[in-house]
């Protein structure tokens, strides 16, 4: 979510600066990313047929989510920053659809941590409860309450009357908005969910491990291995998760929250803060897609494909010419 001013604006106005164009610069390569990570991972669940689960039905959720973040919302905010002059309602589009799409990504975060919880809590009821209806349902609530979450309180806090022309977020975007609706409500509800879900699992995990390694009558000495290490890599993973969520939103919403309540703004940390933001829908499909083998080894396939269809093509026009 940006969170450009009109001090930036008239800066670049004046003609770039350096700092002006390493942002446009990091949010185009940042763009870039999370269209082609986003787009592999739907395409990976869409053409494979071994991938067509509910659970990666929300991973798929997520990625287009994050896959319109790149496309759309990312270009949406270097044009916020851009400043340039139009109406009310075409800036206020630009700057909602940002906030729209961020907060659908996240919704959809806390949708893959909680179909993960129901699963593992309780197994036998999620394969006849967890149909690809209730998925889709589930789905279609999480992008709707996005438009929700992004358009009604825009409505509530009317900047219109202050606007002068020149687009840039925090003209058309009140901050109470960013801070009491998108941080307290949205990031930070949905992160104390995560926080705690992947913590429980985590803790099933280690009983599971304990539980197999007694089943298998291991030694003391190789059981106990065997379970340190599994416990550190699923702890590793999902501190990952956890952490670069943290990372990449808290700065940017920080800042927002000493803002409103008339703190300083650390002018140099807002850009970096930004792209930062927007690099977690980068990240999402490396956390939730890329580490999974049977993700990896659709993808080889795709890859393959491409290339044996590239070669048949090529062997073609031989014979031909």
């Amino acid at each position: 979510m940006a969170s450009s001013n009109n001090t930036s604006t008239a800066v670049l106005a004046g003609g770039l600066p350096v700092a002006s164009i390493l942002y446009i610069a990091g949010e185009t390569l940042i763009a870039a990313l999370t269209a082609l990570g986003n787009g592999a991972v739907i395409a990976a669940v869409v053409t494979r047929h071994q991938l067509q689960n509910v659970t990666n039905y929300f991973v798929a959720s997520l990625a287009a989510a994050d896959f319109f973040v790149g496309v759309f919302a990312i270009p949406c905010a270097v044009v916020s920053f851009v400043g340039l002059r139009q109406s009310y309602g075409s800036c206020a589009l630009v700057n909602v659809v940002i906030i729209i799409l961020t907060q659908i990504s996240m919704f959809g975060l806390c949708a893959v941590a909680v179909e993960r919880f129901v699963a593992i809590k309780y197994p036998y009821r999620y394969a006849n409860s967890c149909t690809v209806k209730l998925c889709a349902a589930t789905i279609g609530t999480i992008w709707l309450t996005g438009v929700v979450v992004g358009v009604i309180p825009l409505l509530v806090f009317d900047t219109a009357a202050a606007y002068d022309g020149r687009c840039a977020f925090t003209a058309v975007i009140d901050m109470r908005h960013v801070v009491y609706v998108h941080f307290f409500v949205s990031l930070l509800i949905p992160l104390t969910f995560m926080f705690f879900i992947y913590w429980y699992i985590f803790h099933v995990v280690r009983q599971q491990v304990h539980r197999i390694a007694a089943l298998r009558q291991m030694s003391v000495d190789d059981g106990g291995q065997a379970a340190f290490r599994k416990d550190a890599k699923a702890a590793k993973w999902f501190a990952v998760v956890i952490l670069f969520f943290v990372i990449s939103w808290f700065p940017l919403d920080i800042m927002n929250a000493v803002t409103l309540y008339g703190g300083p703004t650390c002018q140099p940390c807002l850009l970096p803060a930004i792209i930062l933001s927007h690099a977690n829908s980068a990240i999402n499909p490396i956390l939730y897609a890329f580490a999974n083998s049977k993700f990896k080894a659709a993808l080889k396939q795709m890859l393959r494909t491409r290339d044996d269809n590239g070669d048949v093509s090529a062997n073609q026009e031989t014979q031909y010419n």
